[in-house]
């Protein structure tokens, strides 16, 4: 047994509504996984590549799916935006230094 391979699941959510005149008219789930065997990187850097990198590898294949299943319905077409998971990560890592320095100032 290696321990330096690691093997991960990570799951990529996405939820679209859409809406006429205050009524539903579609509400698509998707959920797109992959299976990352990750090694040779050390535990401070796992984070973000589970955070970040899997996520970019995984968001092409949960867009298409979403706009498939759109589009088979026979509603308009609907294309995701781009997702920056790598800014993303860096903004939650910031919030979470501040609420950090916060808890360290107040008694």
């Amino acid at each position: 047994l290696d321990l330096a391979h690691r093997t991960y699941e990570v799951v990529l959510k996405a939820t679209a509504i859409a809406k006429t005149v205050g009524e539903t008219a579609y509400l698509v789930e998707v959920q797109q996984a992959g299976i990352f065997t990750i090694s040779g990187f050390p535990n401070e850097q796992l984070e973000q590549i589970l955070e970040a990198t899997c996520p970019n590898a995984l968001f092409p294949f949960l867009r298409e799916t979403m706009s498939s299943v759109i589009n088979n319905g026979g509603f308009p077409p609907l294309l995701l935006q781009p997702v920056n998971f790598d800014t993303m990560y860096q903004q939650k890592k910031v919030s979470e230094n501040a609420k950090s320095a916060d808890k360290s100032i107040t008694h």
